[in-house]
């Protein structure tokens, strides 16, 4: 599953999908 599918099924936005990511243990912040 890409981030992009994930954002468009959910209607995320990037802040929601990078405290899912530091929740996963990934960081990505860049």
């Amino acid at each position: 599953m890409h981030l992009a599918d994930i954002t468009r099924s959910t209607g995320y936005t990037r802040e929601h999908i990078r405290r899912i990511l530091r929740a996963h243990g990934i960081e990505g912040d860049r």
